[in-house]
């Protein structure tokens, strides 16, 4: 696959994928595309098995938590997480409004007790992963203990966050949070406490083997899909259908290039998958709201433009996977002619046909949602 496929490539994806809401970024020009075989797929659905599954996670993790600020993707060393673990620490909030609830004390009293069941567990797992950092710090250079402990360490804590998932009504007590928060009843210093306690750095991170206290941020995507073959969806344009995908070239320098390379298409087609990203300690819903802005220590910094600047600019919803790529190039005048002498000349003549069937899976782009323009305090609010 030529740099120009990619580009040609990325042209039908904005087709497909481009909306009001949201931007496509490709990994096109200088940014290559992510490979990925179907060892690192098992690798992603079981990161503890292994070292390396366990890095090359990580890895992804990191992508996954670029900002890009525009659709061609380059990476930066800010990532999601790291900003908006920041974020939550520097603001300040209006005063509280004498209608809000608190979180505790608005629960029906059967809730309460799982509530209290809950946060039990969020504690003692809290205290695992806290015991599990500071012997991963005092025990950085034993190869023994990084080959042997560390992964079994690892494997127990990921045991008992599935136990808080399942005995410890995690889903029920967070699914009513979550409704507490989109109905906006609490107090702002309730409804603040939730969406930052959401962030627990103990809880959201994930350690790695890439460094002393190294980690990644926690997400969850349904790699499971990737080997199905009844998930993905087929793209194929012919000469008098590629044309209508040029408009949408995310490089404009590249237009004539790419409209000249269109032309000498007979057909082109590949597979592609769009998997969805989530994130159980990310609240799109924060930079939405109006009752905060920046601490004095930081109110000269921007949160978000609105514009893809600032230290938040967006955040990637999906990823976009191809595969099974083909093109077969148009026959020119004197090939069209000498056509007509017979199938053994015609095959002299080499027409180009190069189809991809290597069992690698190509990420080739992501589905950013930028962030609104904030801090955008209320004026109507009270605030000391």
């Amino acid at each position: 696959m030529e740099p120009i496929d990619k580009l040609l490539i990325s042209c039908i994806l904005e087709s497909l994928y481009q909306s009001d809401n949201t931007f496509v970024s490709h990994l096109i020009g200088s940014t290559p595309y992510q490979t990925y075989s179907i060892v690192d797929i098992n690798n992603f659905l079981n990161p503890t098995i292994s070292v390396d599954a366990l890095n090359a996670t990580s890895d992804f993790s990191k992508l996954i938590h670029q900002m890009p600020r525009g659709k061609v993707f380059n990476p930066r060393n800010d990532l999601l997480s790291d900003e908006y673990s920041l974020f939550l620490k520097t603001v300040a909030l209006a005063d509280d409004a004498p209608s809000g609830k608190n979180i505790h004390t608005d629960m029906p009293p059967e809730m309460q007790q799982h509530y209290t069941k809950y946060k039990e567990f969020r504690e003692d797992l809290f205290n695992e992963i806290t015991d599990y950092n500071d012997k991963l710090k005092d025990n950085k250079n034993d190869e023994a203990w990084n080959k042997d402990t560390k992964p079994l360490l690892l494997g127990i804590i990921e045991s008992h966050h599935k136990q808080w998932d399942q005995d410890g009504f995690k889903n029920e007590i967070e699914t009513y949070i979550d409704k507490k928060i989109v109905n906006y009843n609490l107090t702002f210093s309730s409804l603040w406490a939730l969406w930052r306690g959401k962030f627990i750095e103990s809880l959201s991170t994930k350690s790695d083997f890439k460094g002393p206290g190294s980690s990644y941020a926690a997400f969850y995507t349904d790699f499971s899909k990737i080997t199905d073959e009844k998930n993905w969806q087929k793209s194929f344009d012919n000469h008098d259908t590629i044309t209508k995908h040029l408009d949408n070239n995310p490089i404009k320098t590249k237009a004539a290039e790419v409209a000249q390379y269109a032309s000498t298409i007979e057909n082109f087609g590949f597979s592609y998958l769009k998997l969805d990203i989530e994130r159980s300690w990310f609240v799109p819903k924060v930079f939405e709201s109006r009752f905060w802005v920046l601490s004095h220590a930081f109110e000269g910094e921007t949160v978000s433009d609105g514009q893809l600047g600032g230290n938040i600019p967006c955040y990637i919803t999906n990823w976009i996977l191809i595969k099974d790529f083909s093109k077969e190039i148009r026959k020119g005048i004197l090939e069209l002619g000498l056509g007509c002498f017979g199938a053994p000349l015609f095959k002299l003549l080499n027409r180009k046909t190069t189809p991809t069937k290597d069992d690698c899976y190509y990420l080739a782009a992501v589905i950013c949602k930028t962030i609104p323009k904030c801090p955008n305090p209320d004026k109507n609010l009270k605030w000391s």
